[in-house]
């Protein structure tokens, strides 16, 4: 059987043995039905989404075959899904009130992964007046990169669409932030549907599917579960919860003690600097909670 010369692209979508491959053809995007190589099972290797694929289509069939995987910068477990770029983390001031101890240990949860973030307040006309400023401004000064946006409007789409080019993005949050109303907005599609084609799937068992949604021209976007809460196994040391909030980060070396947690120590940058107001009480607050129950689960 004769196939056609290699095209490459990311894997888009997945379901079982079968991979929708994003390739793009004289300028314009298809997508390609493909199977894996059995030589992925004997090395213990699977195409996940969100891998750059080399894919082959035999001239006598539509269905193509993914022949070689490329280097991947990350792979995430929960789903699986590779070459991570940034994390869109969707919150809300009001309906539902923001947590702030709920959304830094979700921050925390991606800081320990070493991926930047994008912090998105939604349902910005339901914040009460200076309330969302205040908040903006708040996880801005610690250098994260924060939106506004109305899903329901439209308003402050542009520059979020902007930020997700070019790049596979996690999408993360609690219930009713409203990530799907966003997804929705900046895609036109469904995204409560998501199924592959019914000629895809004709004859073949449908079980839960991952995928990418495409935004804008060059912008990849997946929900995940993964970043939702901290699980208090990924801390590996209550040492290491610091490390996990950039602003102690710059200040740590400062303290007296080498291994400060930033307690009861004495001459303790960070607690200077939250007596300063360069620390915000509300961040003091979620590292304390966050700390002990760390210490509280490493002492069983």
């Amino acid at each position: 059987m004769k196939e056609s010369p290699s095209l490459k692209g990311h894997i888009v979508e997945s379901e079982k043995d079968l991979y929708l491959v994003n390739c793009r053809v004289d300028g314009e995007e298809i997508l390609v039905p493909c199977k894996g190589r059995g030589v992925f099972r004997d090395k213990n290797l699977r195409p996940v989404v969100g891998d750059l694929v080399e894919v082959f289509i035999r001239e006598d069939s539509p269905e193509g075959t993914i022949h070689k995987i490329y280097p991947r910068k990350n792979l995430l477990l929960r789903p699986p899904v590779a070459n991570v770029d940034q994390v869109l983390l969707v919150q809300t001031i009001e309906e539902p009130s923001l947590n702030p101890l709920a959304l830094d240990k979700i921050l925390v949860s991606i800081e320990r992964r070493n991926l930047p973030v994008l912090l998105c307040f939604n349902k910005m006309d339901r914040a009460a007046e200076g309330e969302l400023d205040k908040w903006t401004q708040l996880y801005q000064s610690i250098g994260y990169f924060v939106l506004q946006t109305n899903a329901l409007t439209g308003e402050g789409l542009v520059p979020l669409v902007g930020a997700l080019q070019g790049k596979i993005s996690a999408l993360a949050g609690p219930s009713g932030a409203g990530k799907s109303s966003l997804v929705a907005k900046m895609t036109g599609l469904d995204v409560q549907v998501g199924e592959l084609s019914k000629k895809i799937l004709r004859g073949r068992q449908t079980t839960r599917k991952i995928r990418l949604f495409q935004i804008g021209q060059e912008g990849y976007l997946f929900d995940t579960p993964g970043f939702s809460t901290l699980s208090l196994e990924e801390v590996e040391d209550i040492n290491r919860v610091q490390d996990f909030f950039p602003e102690f980060t710059l200040l740590k070396d400062a303290c007296k003690f080498r291994n400060c947690l930033h307690r009861k120590e004495p001459a303790c940058a960070v607690k200077e600097a939250l007596e300063r107001g360069e620390v915000h009480p509300s961040r003091y607050r979620s590292y304390l909670k966050i700390l002990e129950e760390v210490e509280g689960f490493r002492s069983y």
